[in-house]
This record gives C-alpha cells, sequence and structure tokens, in this order.
C-alpha cells in the first residue's frame, strides 16, 4: 500500500470538505469545513491530553495547528498547554466547541471509553473530522449511531486502532480471503489482559478518599451513573469497570480481532457459550473464555470462535 504525502492528503481533504459543503445543504447537519490550500495545516481540538491522548494531540500538532486543549485533569491539562502555549484550554469539551466553533477542523477524542461518544457525534454533527481512540464506544447502540452520522456528514474518521494502519494486516486478510488457509472453520484469538495491565473481578470499595483538586469529577464521570471518586477506577484503571470501559474483550479485541473480521463475516452468531472466573456486575472477570458460532454464511464454512483472557491460552494438541 502507498501512504499518500501531507500534500496530497490536504488535497484530498480539501476535494472531500468542498463535496460536502456543495452537497449538504439539505443535510440536518452544520458543514464548517473549510477548503484548505496546499500549505495550510488542519485545525485540531484534542479532548483528553493524558496518557494516549497526549500521544495524539502530539503527533497531531507536529505537523497541524493545535487550537484547542481540553482535559479534566488540570494538571496535565497545564502540562499540555506547556507544549501548545497558543491552544485555548477547556475543562469542558462542550464549551471548548461552543467557543471555538468554526476555528475547529478535525478533532481528536481520547478519553476513557464511556465518554467518547457525546463528543465525537457533536464534532461529525459540525462537519469535523475524528480521531477517535479505541475501543470506539462503549455499546454497540453508539458504534451504530456513530457511523450513521459519520456518513451524513460526509467527514473523515478513524478510530485510534494502531495495527490496522499496517500494510501487513490487510495483505494477511486478502490471504485468508484467497483461500491460503483453505476453508477456516475454527479460530483461537487470546491476550493476557487485564492481567498486570488493569484489575478485573472487583467489588466496589467502601473508602471515600477525597477527591484531587486538580480533577473535576463530575466531567470525569461523564455518561456513567454518578459514584464517588476512587483511584480504584481512576488513570487507565477504568477499563475493567463496567460503567467505564469494556473489559478485556472490548479493549483487545478492537486490535486482535482485525485480521478475522477483515477477511470473514463473524456477524450474526447461531450460539453463545462463557465461563469466567471472578466474573460480577461491577467489572469484567479476571479471565474468561468465550466460545461464538456461527453458522455456515455465503462461501464460507460454519465457524467456531474462541476467545481467551486474563492469561488463559487454547489447548496444545500434539500428534
Amino acid at each position: 500500500m502507498n501512504s499518500p504525502s501531507r500534500r496530497q492528503f490536504l488535497h484530498q481533504s480539501a476535494l472531500l470538505a468542498g463535496s460536502a459543503f456543495l452537497t449538504g445543504c439539505n443535510s440536518p447537519y452544520v458543514s464548517r469545513r473549510r477548503v484548505l490550500g496546499a500549505n495550510e495545516t488542519l485545525r485540531i481540538a484534542a479532548v483528553g491530553v493524558g496518557g494516549k491522548g497526549w500521544t495524539d494531540v502530539t503527533q497531531a500538532g507536529a505537523t497541524e495547528t493545535v487550537v484547542g486543549l481540553c482535559d479534566v485533569d488540570a494538571g496535565r491539562l497545564a502540562q499540555a498547554g506547556k507544549t501548545f502555549p497558543g491552544a485555548q484550554r477547556f475543562a469542558d469539551w462542550r464549551e471548548m466547541f461552543d467557543r471555538l466553533g468554526n476555528q475547529i477542523d478535525a478533532v481528536t477524542v481520547s478519553t476513557p471509553v464511556n465518554t467518547h461518544f457525546p463528543p465525537a457525534r457533536r464534532a461529525v454533527r459540525q462537519g469535523w473530522h475524528v480521531y477517535c481512540q479505541k475501543p470506539l464506544t462503549h455499546t454497540v447502540w453508539e458504534a451504530r449511531e456513530l457511523t450513521r452520522a459519520a456518513k451524513a456528514a460526509g467527514v473523515a474518521t478513524q478510530m485510534g486502532n494502531q495495527g490496522m494502519s499496517r500494510a501487513a494486516v490487510r495483505r494477511d486478510a486478502e490471504w485468508v480471503r484467497g483461500g491460503v488457509l483453505g476453508s477456516v472453520t475454527e479460530i483461537h484469538c487470546w491476550t493476557d489482559r487485564p492481567g498486570p495491565w488493569w484489575p478485573q473481578g472487583l467489588r466496589r470499595p467502601a473508602d471515600r478518599p477525597p477527591v484531587p483538586k486538580e480533577l473535576s469529577w463530575d466531567l470525569w464521570l461523564g455518561t456513567a451513573p454518578e459514584r464517588p471518586y476512587h483511584p480504584a477506577w481512576g488513570h487507565f484503571k477504568w477499563r475493567g469497570w463496567w460503567d467505564f470501559g469494556t473489559g478485556a474483550v472490548g479493549d483487545m479485541g478492537c486490535h486482535l480481532l482485525n485480521v478475522p473480521s477483515l477477511s470473514m463475516d463473524l456477524s450474526g452468531p447461531s450460539a453463545v457459550e462463557a465461563t469466567a472466573e471472578g466474573a460480577n456486575d461491577e467489572t469484567g472477570p479476571l479471565r474468561s473464555h468465550v466460545i461464538w458460532d456461527l453458522p455456515a454464511r455465503r462461501g464460507q464454512a460454519a465457524l467456531r470462535f474462541h476467545w481467551y483472557d486474563g492469561g488463559a491460552l487454547p489447548p496444545r494438541h500434539h500428534p
């Protein structure tokens, strides 16, 4: 695969923006996109500038202009402001979108997954391009709704799934579709998450530590049900709690299921079987084994898909 140069990318983006503007007069979405010259930069607003958000905004800011920074952690926001002194700073993404308005061309969303959908959908409805970290959304409904909104707005979008940017992924999928492996009837996929990466199989702690002075706790909660602050579900640890994350399956599935998803139809299982250790209604389990049975599809044999997490591994068959 050939990677376009930055000049080619901006030219194509300009054509897309101009086309969407001309054809979107009857659309319910408000287009504020502008046609870029070859030497102009995209104006980026970043929702979330800590952790993966810091990687995203610094990579975008290496070639483009960062006009807005948003984070619920005042300390991380101040640190990002030192790198991008010309960007305005906000704790609430809604205020940033309202204040900056037509100064924005594109948005990065890099927050806990339960707060991906609201800013991402608002951005595409504004006609802004969106780069949203994985997992894309917290629920299936949100993913479908965001897809519909992006198609209607005609914007360029991408989920932050680094592996999908590699040409080798599409090459491997082409091999499978081309029959190099023959008829695929069983797939095994595994990850060590959550393991040492983040905790799962926990109960909600009963103690009530104070909210750090730099943290806007209500904004951090976003769409999640109200609960007191606790570091048990703070930075990075949120991934295992159902109110904020998707557990190991949702968090790593978008990395590990890319080749199977590109090479065959994995939708519509006829049966699902799951066993887990340490499962409860607050977090994902310590480890699990999930089996999806898919009936024969057009040109594809019936398939049994095994998922393992928490260090569980498929059985080893010796001749």
